[in-house]
């Protein structure tokens, strides 16, 4: 790991960038993070790029200079906060977070369609109407999977969230 300016090649250089297989990007001034992977991703392809993004927009854009991979920062911040509110407010931790996996997969589902409709509707007023309609189609979705998460406290798709078995730890420990 080195400090300093990641957006001067020199600096890229000297820390070995030509031998390195990951590039991780968390610049919060999107602009130069834009740069930045854009950059990484033409003059070394061979290095794959996660990169933080605050929101969508800035995602959209990293992904479109070359990151394999993208977190948005308010999304999971947003999740986090409301999984907490829902359990300040009595809901059960297990069921939390099996509402923000349901949340998690709904978007994680409808990411791709999402993204290619940006990329058509960059400079097309047309096509960005689209995107908007897929936008809405997929806000109307999450609420769908939020509403039967909260009806179905048993949905067996996210079995990783329920609580464990009575006696799991004597099984574990007779094994």
């Amino acid at each position: 790991s080195y400090y300093g300016d990641a957006t001067r090649h020199d600096l890229l250089h000297t820390a070995g960038i030509e031998q390195a297989s990951l590039f991780v990007v968390a610049i919060d001034e999107s602009e130069l993070a834009i740069e930045l992977v854009n950059h990484v991703s033409h003059t070394y392809p061979h290095i794959k790029i996660l990169a933080r993004a605050y929101d969508r927009r800035d995602g959209y854009a990293l992904r479109q200079a070359g990151a394999h991979h993208v977190v948005f920062e308010s999304f999971y911040s947003a999740l986090e906060l409301g999984g907490q509110a829902m359990q300040e407010i009595g809901f059960h931790p297990f069921h939390v977070e099996q509402l923000k996996q349901n949340y998690i997969d709904t978007e994680q589902k409808h990411d791709s369609s999402l993204y290619d409709m940006w990329q058509k509707a960059q400079g097309d007023s047309t096509m960005m109407q689209h995107y908007r309609l897929l936008f809405i189609k997929l806000e109307e979705l999450l609420k769908e999977s939020m509403k039967s998460g909260r009806e179905d406290k048993h949905d067996s798709s996210h079995q990783s969230w329920a609580p464990p078995p009575k006696n799991y730890l004597k099984e574990l420990r007779e094994d």
